[in-house]
């Protein structure tokens, strides 16, 4: 063949999180948009109960072994490795998603000498609840991390307003996307959706004339189980009918939660069903969806509760309030307050007319502002001013955007851990440790029966991590 006629491969764009649970639930059809439209679509995580499914996904995964938790020893041999990996796979541009891969990802990748590196920050770690000492340590670390980044994505429009105010990054680097779901698939009125909801609260025992509020989430304190959990025990003395609690999502102490609703007397109605691939029909099962957490970015499950047409019972907190509007299409409570939400549960339990109407009014707002496809437009976009539009031919997703190219910064630098990146280590040492110890107080929770939660005792668990996955690369 001619080698001027020679097809240039697609742009490599290789993005990493770290728990193969966020590729697959946050990530997997942003990239499946991203390979249809032209590019060459990697992704890796630490391998987990998940590898068996992204082995089989039309994008390549790798399995890259990193722990949650900060743990020097362990995050310098996972910097490491994700240098080798992106080394190996040359890539064009390497994309970091979530809080600890995104850190470890930004360095790796400027180390492996990607041609850009870009971040998207699905909620910055720190928030106004917490020690201004141990905030101030946080922002340090995304600010010096985040100058490595020729892009900085953001999906909320708060943190794109902290990015700026704290100088996380030069704001012409910023770019807010929002945050979007897949519509077709969170979609109320699809065939056989209602007689499939049916059929769940059904093989949990619920009556048709019971109301059910729902939870999709990962089960730890962070995510306010300690608040939800005597708030149901506590709106259940109230309603003139059954009431019941449904939890989709998993944990590893998820006992500690089991036992706290025994202890509250709603051991009975609080239903743990674990992990699913099927969270439209369980989001159609559901009332009312309840999301009572202590910190959120941009929340993913509240887009899919709109899309679903379910009213939302949800803290006052980041992300949360820019989406709830207040009375129209849920409802704000304090952040760690469960009598309030409580009050919010039964306001909602006797005016079905109410969340109907509030139902009706979220999933028009996700319709005209959570498409994914927009957002995956926005960031194939800011690709293409970086250098890296998708091959000629293939299907388009936005036009060029109107901004002035940014070079992100990269470098040749051996694997060694760079001193920075060292320091840069101890910092996010020093918070984690902050942290920790902050998160042992017990939380001052009140429910039925004085029934006293240690709600934070959860919120860092480490991931697993199988030697060896069935499927898929490891790095």
């Amino acid at each position: 063949m001619n080698p001027t006629t020679t097809r240039p491969r697609p742009p490599r764009v290789v993005h990493v999180a770290t728990a193969d649970l966020a590729v697959r639930y946050l990530l997997s059809h942003q990239l499946r948009r991203m390979v249809d439209a032209g590019y060459d679509v990697h992704a890796a995580s630490a391998p987990g109960r998940h590898a068996a499914e992204l082995a089989r996904e039309r994008f390549t995964w790798t399995a890259v072994p990193m722990a949650r938790r900060i743990h020097p020893a362990a995050d310098a041999v996972a910097y490491r490795r994700l240098v080798r990996y992106f080394r190996g796979v040359d890539a064009d541009i390497v994309h970091t998603h979530t809080n600890k891969a995104g850190i470890l990802g930004c360095w790796a990748g400027e180390a492996a000498g990607a041609r850009a590196v870009v971040t998207t920050v699905h909620g910055f770690y720190f928030h106004e609840h917490m020690p201004p000492a141990l905030r101030a340590l946080y922002v340090r670390l995304y600010r010096e991390t985040f100058r490595r980044c020729a892009r900085v994505f953001v999906q909320s429009a708060e943190d794109v307003e902290t990015a700026v105010r704290e100088r996380i990054a030069p704001t012409e680097r910023i770019v807010h996307i929002g945050n979007g779901i897949d519509l077709e698939r969170f979609d109320p009125e699809r065939p056989g959706l209602d007689v499939a909801a049916a059929e769940r609260r059904r093989a949990l025992g619920i009556a048709p004339d019971a109301l059910v509020v729902g939870i999709v989430a990962r089960v730890n304190g962070e995510k306010g189980f300690g608040e939800l959990v005597p708030a149901i025990a506590a709106a259940r003395e109230r309603i003139q009918r059954a009431l019941h609690l449904v939890v989709v999502g998993d944990g590893s102490h998820r006992r500690r939660w089991q036992r706290l609703a025994a202890a509250c007397g709603v051991g009975d109605v609080v239903h743990w069903v674990g992990e699913r691939d099927d969270v439209p029909q369980w989001m159609r099962a559901f009332d009312v969806y309840a999301l009572p957490s202590w910190r959120e970015g941009f929340p993913r499950t509240l887009c899919e509760a709109f899309a679903m047409a379910r009213p939302c019972v949800a803290t006052r907190i980041r992300g949360c309030r820019e989406l709830i509007r207040h009375g129209e299409t849920g409802l704000l409570v304090p952040r760690r307050d469960p009598r309030a939400l409580a009050e919010a549960i039964v306001a909602l339990a006797a005016d079905a007319q109410r969340r109907v109407a509030m139902g009706r009014a979220a999933r028009e707002h996700a319709r005209a502002h959570l498409d994914e496809a927009r957002v995956v437009a926005r960031i194939v976009a800011e690709y293409e001013s970086l250098g890296f539009p998708p091959p000629a031919g293939s299907v388009r997703t936005a036009p060029r955007a109107a901004r002035a190219p940014v070079t992100g910064a990269a470098s040749s630098a051996p694997v060694d851990v760079p001193a920075d990146a060292a320091r840069s280590t101890d910092v996010a040492r020093a918070a984690d440790a902050a942290h920790s110890a902050s998160l042992a107080r017990p939380a001052d929770v009140a429910g039925p029966a004085n029934v006293a939660v240690d709600a934070g005792a959860t919120a860092t668990d480490d991931v697993p991590h199988p030697a060896s996955p069935t499927k898929g690369r490891t790095a």
